[in-house]
Parts: structure tokens; sequence; C-alpha cells
């Protein structure tokens, strides 16, 4: 008698494939999605910059616009990072100068910041600023915004109007920033600028941090790169 021999049925190679690219995706970006919000190292460290047991809620600064004015300077418009998510206050920011730090000096970031409110209700009480970046965990010393930069004339002006003081903001000279690739889709080159501010609006005491990255408040044309070198 003749043994029948059972074929496999072969998977097309066209579905094997698919499969393979399907399960590869969703791999590589379940593992950059983790990567990219996890935010547990610059959460401590901001804690202990700003001097807070828990921390406000962490907005990104998300949108830029080009009619910004310094405060007597009326005649040119100044490009800015802003966010208007916060209830009832728009928080703006440009730098001015930017130096990363060397082996011997120190890196510095000079910057404006303005805030914006077309609620009369709304006050701006305290502001600090620091730079950070949670892949390098680290985080600068506090620099604080004079409390003439939101007096109410410039909070409540008719557009984003900055005070004329420029701040300077230092980085450590041992931060080098190097660039990091996780799957080749995150590049660490330069720290975040995070801004805490505390405000009322509509008899309600709130608090936020503004995260700036590098793409938004290092604007073309305004920024001053220098070298420390």
């Amino acid at each position: 008698m003749k043994t029948e021999k059972k074929k496999l049925k072969r998977i097309p190679t066209k579905i094997v494939f698919l499969v393979l690219t399907l399960a590869t995706t969703i791999l590589v970006f379940t593992i950059y999605f983790i990567i990219t919000f996890s935010t547990v190292s610059i959460k401590d460290n901001l804690k202990t910059a700003f001097s807070l047991d828990e921390l406000p809620t962490i907005i990104k600064a998300d949108k830029k616009a080009d009619d910004g004015i310094l405060h007597n300077v009326k005649d040119k418009s100044y490009k800015y990072a802003y966010t208007s998510k916060p209830e009832g206050l728009t928080i703006g920011l440009f730098s001015t100068s930017y130096s990363l730090p060397s082996d011997d000096k120190a890196g510095t970031i000079k910057y404006y910041i303005g805030f914006n409110s077309s609620d009369s209700s709304t006050k701006v009480s305290s502001c600090s600023v620091v730079v950070g970046e949670k892949w390098h965990d680290y985080c600068s010393s506090k620099s604080t915004v004079s409390s003439t930069a939101y007096s109410t004339k410039y909070v409540q002006a008719e557009m984003m109007t900055f005070y004329n003081s420029e701040r300077t903001i230092s980085i450590d000279k041992a931060q080098q920033f190097p660039k990091r690739y996780v799957l080749g889709m995150k590049k660490v080159e330069s720290p975040n600028i995070y801004v805490y501010v505390i405000y009322t609006c509509k008899n309600k005491l709130q608090s936020c941090i503004v995260e700036f990255d590098y793409d938004m408040y290092f604007i073309n044309g305004f920024t001053k790169v220098n070298s420390l070198s």
C-alpha cells in the first residue's frame, strides 16, 4: 500500500512579511512612546530645582508668533514661542543669546519672558526659570524673573509685551549634552527651559510649568550663538 503524504500548506510570503512588519512597528512605537513620555527623572529634578513637594501640570510650548514687543520699543516685532493652554494666561519666551558649556566655562542662555491675558482678573504673582534635560539627568540653578516683568500693564496689554530686562541663566560647565539616539528617534543636543509660574485667574490661585525645547526658544534671526571655546 502506498502511504499518502500530507502536504503542509505553505503560508504565503506576503502574509509572513506583513505580520513581521506589523509586529516590529508595534514594538518600536511602544518603546518609543514609553521613552518619550517617561518624565520621572526630570520631575524629580524639577521638584528640587523649584523647591516643590508636588509639581503642577507641565505644559509644552507648542506655538510661535512674531508680534511680540519690548516695552517702549514699539517699532520692531519680536518672534517668540508660547503656550496659551494655562487658563486665562499666555506665556511667551525667546532667547537672545545661547552658549553651550565647555570643560572650563559655564554655558548661558539669555532670554526674555512675557505674559498676556485678555481676562482682567488674571494676575501673575511669581515666575522662576531653570534649564534641564531628563535624558542627561540635569537641572540648573533657579533664575528668578523680576516682578516688574509681570506687572498688570504688561499682562493686560493688547499684545504680548516683554519687559525691557534680559535675564540670564547658567548651565554648569560639566554638562555637555551629547547627542544621544534611542532607536534612531531621540536626539539630545541642548537642554529645555522650564518656566514655573504662579498666578491668579478668576479668584483662583493656579500654577503651571511650561517646557520650552530648543526648537522653541531658539529663534532664527534673534538668537545669537556664542562660542566659549
